[in-house]
């Protein structure tokens, strides 16, 4: 899955965050980076496992929105 960052300054530190929870979070663009999480046991699970924690790392940056972007 992948999900975007209105601050590219943060991707890292988000890609980081993300794999300090236990996900595989790589900086795939300047401004979006592509997450696996390995434990989900459904697409569903997996979103909601990735929607959790940006919700987490958010709390500390209410001003960054972090978006999960729509698979083509």
């Amino acid at each position: 899955m992948r999900v975007r960052i209105s601050d590219p300054d943060l991707l890292l530190a988000l890609c980081d965050y993300l794999s300090e929870q236990g996900l595989v979070a790589v900086a795939a663009t300047q401004d979006t980076a592509d997450v696996l999480v390995q434990t989900a046991q459904s697409e569903l699970d997996a979103e909601l496992l990735v929607l959790a924690a940006l919700q987490r790392w958010r709390v500390e940056r209410p001003d960054v929105s972090v978006t999960v972007v729509p698979e083509q």
